[in-house]
């Protein structure tokens, strides 16, 4: 067998692995969210770093009429930008139920409480880097988007190739 045909077999071998870890970290990400409630939010700052980075996908479950409690992350419709989720830590609960939040990258709590009626759930999964061009199309970085999804479809045309009789011999 000529190195040719093993380099062909093994970059098909790599493609085809790739391709079935992508496709598992999919279905770890959204696989959660067929139960009752739970959903899944992909990650866009860097305010919880290093334990979630932007790309990441969060997987939350519902509160179910539970309070959270100090340390526990939460997903919470943003106070600042009520069209956004924000994935905070408590700091803090308060009295009346509002939560004190804050991101485990800043340097101090968030400044406006969150009502408990904000609050989306528990985050209960991180699914690292599976959502990173989606992270970058929205921060308008269409060039490493596009670029990822031209590695995907390399790769599909890769994995989908069949090796030559002789490689399949061996």
């Amino acid at each position: 067998m000529s190195s040719r045909s093993w380099l062909l077999l093994l970059t098909v071998i790599g493609a085809r692995i790739g391709l079935s870890m992508a496709a598992g970290l999919l279905i770890w990400a959204h696989a959660p969210a067929l139960l009752p409630g739970w959903d899944a939010t992909v990650v866009l700052g860097d305010s919880m770093r290093p334990q979630v980075a932007p790309g990441d996908v969060v997987v939350y479950q519902p509160l179910r009429g539970r309070a959270p409690k100090s340390d526990q992350v939460v997903v919470v419709t943003d106070p600042a930008r009520p069209t956004r989720l924000l994935i905070h830590r408590v700091a803090k609960v308060l009295r009346n139920g509002h939560l004190i939040t804050a991101g485990d990258n800043n340097p101090a709590v968030d400044s406006t409480p969150v009502p408990p009626s904000s609050v989306q759930g528990l985050a209960r999964l991180r699914v690292p880097m599976v959502a990173l061009p989606v992270a970058h199309w929205r921060e308008g970085n269409y060039v490493f988007a596009t670029g990822v999804l031209l590695a995907v479809a390399g790769m599909s045309r890769l994995a989908g190739r069949r090796t030559s009789s002789a490689t399949a011999a061996v």
